[in-house]
This record gives structure tokens, C-alpha cells and sequence, in this order.
């Protein structure tokens, strides 16, 4: 797991992260690694929310933030366990703490 994470998931946030022109504190790189771990590192593609709310100059952190918590769907139907998942990820990302 660490070996996939540190080879697919972490470079894929970092590397989007550069292209947006934005330096990730440790907790928001966590927050989007763990998203992106789930949901596959092309949510941070151009087009997507997540990765459009990256892009964003203004106000960008809180759009990341809430664009997160739009990922809480399977087969269209919301998920609980998806959403707590969502919400600590961006709690984390805003505040540093998962919760």
C-alpha cells in the first residue's frame, strides 16, 4: 500500500497541485492523497470539480474543500460511509484534523 501510494497517488497530487501553481501544506497533500487513493488520480484532471476547484485562483482552498464532498456517490446513490469519508477528508484538508 505505502509502495502504490508514494509511486501512483502522491505524485499524481503533487504534480497537479505544481500545474495549478499551488504549494500543498502537509495536511491538504494527506487530505487529496486519501481522495485520490479512492477515487483515482484522474478526478484531478481539468473538467473535474476537484481538480477545477485546484486550478481556482482565488478562494481555492475552499472550493478543494467542498468539491470533495460532491465524491460521496456509487451506482448514483449516496453512500453514508462515503460521505463521512468525504467530510473527514476535508476537514482534514481545511483544518488538519480527521474528524
Amino acid at each position: 500500500l505505502l509502495r502504490e501510494v508514494n509511486e501512483e497517488y502522491a505524485p499524481a497530487v503533487f504534480r497537479a497541485a505544481k500545474d495549478a501553481g499551488k504549494a500543498l501544506k502537509q495536511q491538504e497533500a494527506d487530505a487529496l492523497i486519501s481522495a485520490v487513493y479512492n477515487l483515482g488520480p484522474g478526478v484531478l484532471a481539468r473538467g473535474r470539480s476537484l481538480g477545477d476547484a485546484l486550478r481556482q485562483k482565488a478562494g481555492w482552498r475552499q472550493a478543494v474543500a467542498d468539491a470533495l464532498l460532491l465524491y460521496d456517490k456509487a451506482g448514483g446513490s449516496r453512500l453514508p460511509g462515503l460521505t463521512r469519508r468525504r467530510k473527514a477528508e476535508a476537514n482534514l484538508f481545511l483544518n488538519g484534523r480527521w474528524k
